[in-house]
Formats: C-alpha cells, structure tokens, sequence
C-alpha cells in the first residue's frame, strides 16, 4: 500500500495535526496517509515538520523525510504520542506540554500589577534573550511573527510592569471564549516567579470566564511552575523529535 499525501488547506493541516498553532507556522501544508496511519506535513522554506497524532508508521515516516527534502527543507522535526519510539537518525528532544485552565479551576488572587497593551515589536525584541528553553517548532519567532496578519484584532499582547519596568509579556487571541495563548516569557533577569505569577493572575482577572489553553510548551520551560501554581492542568502530551536533511548531525534537544 503506497503513501498518500495531498496539499491542504492551513485549517484542515490544524485540525488533523491537533495543533491550533499550526497555521502560523508553515506555508504549505500536506495530508499524509498509510493504511490507518495519518499526519500531516508543514513545511516553511528550510524547516519542516510532521505531525503524527495517530501514532508512528515506518513506511510513512521514511516516505515523508523524502518529500520533506524535495521540498527544501533542511530539517525535520517529528510530533508523536508520548510513548512512540522512532528510531536512529532521530532521537527525542524533548517532551511538549500543553495547558488548559477553565473557570471551574477556581479564583486566583488579584495582582498589584495589570495588564498593559504593547507593540507586538516588543515581542520581537525580547524573544530570543526571554526564552531560555528553545520554543517548539510552532512556536520558533518565524511562526509567531505571523500572527498579527493571522489573528488580526484578535491578537492582544499585554505587558505587566515592576517598577516601573516591563517584566513579563504574554500573547494570545481572543476566540469567542476562548483564550489561546501563543506566547508568554518573563525578563530572566527578574526570575520566572516573580513575573511570571502576576501576568497570568491578572490574564485571570481580566478574563475570568474565559478557557484558557497554552499549548507546546516545552517540559524544562521554567513557565511550568506558574502553570502549576496557577492550577491549569495538562491536557495533552507529546514527544518533539529533530533530524537534519543534508547530513548534519541530530540536533541535541536545547
């Protein structure tokens, strides 16, 4: 039985990658099938990436690094179920996280500070010296430099002060209910509780009846602990997987 791929439409790619972020990081986008086995390819100039929510087939896996290649990708980074094993070139980066709070989670406390709007220059700014985890593949800048022509004004980035200066940013879109958050770094000069804890305290305060959901967020992101101590709860798992296209060696997870 021959491997099937097909391009698709950004939303379609979200919906079978189960991945929200999807459309923003990539620019086209491929339905993978064999037999039972399905994913779906994005791929952005010299980054790619394959999400297989249903599980690893060799035979896709194999055809999918080709057409990876021919499309001129120079990496591949590989989303499985935790618990899926992929073999040699690949070794696993790094488990990914993603976090929901709804309002049933209860009240947290109000913050001194408040959220503030910001340029989204700021984001750009700040990313790389404000990440001390390398993001996920969705999530790398290139993909998060897309969202302001992808959410338009549903896209809000807020700010919290201390003293007079910025600590912490988070970025997220507005969806009816819902909040999905894109993006959220402290200053790492000021300590991820200490900034952390009151950005999401007073998202809290400003949208209580919301659901919230950060999705990928890296297992050693220092954020984990805010999350915990804000009682979201994890809703999803899965294990991030690099490889180079033209002989590079595996990248070690960051």
């Amino acid at each position: 039985m021959p491997v099937s791929l097909s391009e698709i439409i950004p939303q379609k790619a979200a919906r079978e990658a189960k991945c929200d972020l999807l459309p923003l990081a990539a620019s086209k986008f491929f339905a993978v099938k064999h037999g039972r086995f399905a994913g779906v390819l994005a791929v952005d100039g010299a980054e790619a990436a394959l999400f297989l929510p249903g599980g690893v087939n060799a035979q896709l896996l194999d055809y999918v690094t080709t057409e990876a290649s021919t499309h001129g990708a120079a990496r591949l980074s590989v989303r499985t179920p935790l618990g899926a094993a992929l073999s040699e070139p690949f070794r696993p980066g790094r488990e990914l996280l993603t976090w929901r709070r709804t309002p049933e989670d209860g009240p947290l406390p109000d913050p001194e500070e408040k959220l503030e709007p910001a340029p989204f220059s700021f984001v750009g700014e700040n990313f790389q010296r404000w990440h001390p985890s390398t993001p996920a593949w969705e999530k790398r800048w290139e993909s998060l430099a897309r969202a302001p022509q992808a959410f338009g004004e549903d896209l809000h980035v807020d700010v919290i002060r201390q003293r007079g200066a910025i600590t912490a940013y988070i970025v997220y879109a507005l969806r009816g209910n819902d909040i999905l958050i894109l993006d959220a770094a402290v200053d790492p000069d000021v300590g991820v509780v200490k900034a952390g804890r009151p950005v999401f305290q007073a998202l809290y305060l400003t949208y209580q009846e919301s659901n919230v959901t950060a999705p990928s967020v890296p297992v050693d992101d220092p954020l984990n602990r805010v999350f915990v101590a804000m009682r979201y709860h994890v809703v999803r798992r899965a294990m991030e997987w690099f490889l180079y296209l033209e002989g590079g060696d595996v990248e070690e997870s960051a």
